[in-house]
């Protein structure tokens, strides 16, 4: 059994990812350009255009490794992408929690903020965490093994009931004290 949770992008990474596209677009089309029609050293034009080619790699990998949905299965949790999925492994998920629509990271630390979705590390007021989605605020917090995860599904509260149910019935009891959510 596999459910499936979406990631739209939100007003403010639709708004973000139209201006530096068209930013970086016309830019990287203006290089192409200059270096065609530009009489200059061979040396010269390469340049050019190179950096044009640049502004387009940089649209298409950041594009690429774009979060588009998660995928909850009896063993883990995928974060789809254009470019090499990320699982989550169930048994290494030692809490899950819904934050706040007003939770955003305070210092992005290697990442995407806006551009076709706000993906990577990220520094916060609880530590670092691994950020993944196409909306700017809030979602749903992973402890984990190996850190703090920030999944941004258009639902995170499906997710959480979803994923916490998954949990129980993965280790085989009620998940604590508190139920299936909290602690696990």
């Amino acid at each position: 059994m596999k459910t499936t949770f979406d990631s739209s992008p939100d007003g403010a990474v639709t708004a973000v990812t139209v201006v530096v596209v068209l930013l970086v677009g016309v830019i990287g089309a203006a290089l192409l350009v200059a270096s065609v029609n530009r009489p200059a050293s061979l040396g010269l034009r390469i340049a050019i255009g190179g950096s044009g080619v640049v502004c387009f790699a940089i649209l298409a990998i950041t594009y690429g490794y774009t979060p588009r949905r998660f995928v909850l299965s009896a063993e883990d949790v995928v974060v789809e992408r254009g470019v090499g999925n990320i699982r989550i492994p169930l048994r290494s998920i030692r809490k899950v929690e819904v934050l706040s629509s007003e939770f955003r990271p305070t210092w992005r630390t290697f990442g995407s903020g806006g551009l076709f979705g706000v993906f990577g590390q990220f520094a916060s007021p609880m530590g670092s965490v691994t950020l993944y989605g196409r909306r700017s605020e809030g979602g749903v917090m992973l402890e984990t093994e190996c850190g703090r995860i920030v999944l941004r599904p258009d639902e995170p509260t499906a997710l959480v009931e979803s994923l916490s149910a998954a949990l129980v019935k993965q280790r085989g009891g009620t998940g604590g004290p508190d139920g299936p959510r909290g602690e696990l």
